[in-house]
Order: structure tokens, then sequence, then C-alpha cells
């Protein structure tokens, strides 16, 4: 994972996000359980992704 340091919080983000939009419950997108959801921003969190948005 590549990452960028953002200066005025004086961190490296990685290069990739992960938008949770999709996540945010069934009143914007039917279909995600919460386990799912939990599975999925895990999997980000090990493949090295800390930029949620």
């Amino acid at each position: 994972m590549k990452y960028k340091k953002v200066e005025k919080i004086e961190e490296k983000l990685s290069a990739l996000g992960y938008g949770c939009w999709g996540i945010s419950g069934p009143s914007f997108w039917d279909g995600t359980t919460d386990e799912d959801s939990i599975k999925t921003i895990e999997r980000a969190i090990a493949g090295g992704i800390n930029f949620f948005d």
C-alpha cells in the first residue's frame, strides 16, 4: 500500500480510501448486513487502508 503524508494532521494516509456510504444503513443502501460491513472494513484495514470516508 502506498501512503501519502498529510501535513495538517501529520499522518500518513493510504493512497486508497474506503467510502462508507454503502454501509450506512437500509435507508440508503439495502442488502448489506452489519456482519458483512464489519468483515469488509476488517479486510480493508488488513490490506493497509487507513482512510475511511
